[in-house]
């Protein structure tokens, strides 16, 4: 992994934009269908090893929700091992990547799932 002062080797970066969520973390960026009313991710409130719960924002409500992301599954859709990829992340912040780009450089789309291995950070 290419070292980047701008993120701490031990943190990921969850963010959504144009409908789909992404989680960024080592060089890889991981994109999935968000549900079509959500507006944003505001905070995280607890990572558990591939477990997240977050407050998310969706138009039909004026407050932000708990909502939940498995991991596990998505990563097993895409063939990577979860124990592997998810052991050295400690943390998880939200940011604000362009997505389109993070799409645009996926390497595979397996299952709905965009993939891409890079050298370099792409997100906010």
């Amino acid at each position: 992994m290419k070292n980047n002062s701008r993120i701490k080797s031990s943190e990921a970066i969850l963010s959504c934009a144009g409908g789909y969520t992404a989680f960024s973390f080592g060089g890889y960026n991981i994109r999935f269908k968000a549900p079509y009313s959500l507006e944003r991710y505001e905070e995280v409130i607890n990572w558990d090893n591939g477990y997240l719960v977050v407050m998310a924002k969706y138009r039909h409500n004026p407050k932000a929700e708990e909502e939940y992301i498995d991991l596990r599954p998505i990563l097993k859709g895409l063939y990577i091992d979860a124990a592997s990829f998810l052991k050295p992340i400690k943390s998880v912040r939200i940011a604000m990547p362009d997505i389109k780009n993070i799409a645009d450089k996926a390497d595979i789309i397996v299952n709905g799932y965009a993939f891409t291995r890079e050298d370099d950070y792409i997100g906010g």
